[in-house]
């Protein structure tokens, strides 16, 4: 392209959408380009395969769209916060606990299966004398707990759903934690750490990979040619450098065999 500069964060393996026109003996961006998500790389196929401009324009606005977080349901993240009055702790307890919820102390724990990772914590309760508080991370879930709780204590009293945005809940972390910044100085916290880190990527390793509409689970995956080439764009993209608390890329790309 006679007028395209990369910018300081362009990297291999990146996608961008854009229009090359030909002008003379060689090609110029028309409106420059726009990066493309890869996961969006198979829907901007189908757009421009069928070439209708009305979707196209959509294509090119939902490139500039905040991105959403999702959690591990692929459900959009909302933070409730719920509380129920009630009669009995230890009555409350013992049917939390015949619902099927693990208990630590005072927190019981709703743990299943969600739909990209295993062994997920659900919902979260704490048995506050008089009072239970759950915390969930979507709608979906909130509606899930609502309805186990009623089921196990009938007599239980809903006081309030509240909703929180993610600076209110931040904030509340930040009151309840006794720290923020972890030593990662401390070795035995950094070997923790590390073991966290090597079981995601291991679990990663043994789902289905992202690159594509592919699904195959991301070891198979770098074993056929054009996967390998999608793995080692996927990989480029990712921050350069292994830290703590992150996927160690090298431990990846030596699994991978790339």
């Amino acid at each position: 392209m006679a007028n395209t500069t990369p910018g300081d964060r362009t990297l291999p393996g990146m996608y961008f959408l854009g229009r090359p026109l030909p002008i003379d003996n060689t090609w110029r961006a028309y409106s420059g380009f726009i990066l493309l998500p890869p996961v969006m790389l198979d829907y901007a196929n189908e757009v421009l395969d069928e070439g209708d401009p009305d979707e196209i324009a959509g294509l090119i606005g939902s490139t500039f769209a905040p991105p959403q977080m999702l959690n591990t349901d692929s459900e959009p993240i909302s933070m409730h916060e719920i509380t129920w009055d009630i009669e009995d702790a230890k009555n409350a307890a013992s049917a939390l606990r015949a619902a099927g919820l693990k208990r630590d102390g005072d927190t019981f724990w709703l743990v299943r299966d969600s739909k990209n990772n295993p062994n997920t914590v659900v919902a979260s309760l704490e048995l506050q004398h008089d009072q239970i508080v759950a915390s969930v991370n979507s709608d979906a879930r909130a509606d899930e707990i609502l309805q186990l709780v009623a089921r196990a204590l009938p007599d239980a009293e809903l006081v309030c759903d509240d909703v929180l945005d993610m600076g209110e809940m931040f904030q509340r972390r930040r009151e309840q934690r006794a720290f923020d910044n972890p030593d990662l100085s401390n070795p035995n916290l950094r070997t923790a750490l590390d073991a966290i880190s090597l079981q995601f990527e291991q679990r990663w390793l043994d789902t289905q990979y992202p690159c594509a509409a592919r699904h195959d689970p991301t070891r198979e995956a770098a074993n056929d040619p054009i996967g390998r080439i999608e793995l080692e764009r996927l990989l480029n993209t990712f921050p350069p450098g292994d830290q703590p608390r992150t996927m160690n890329i090298s431990r990846l790309r030596q699994d991978l065999g790339l």
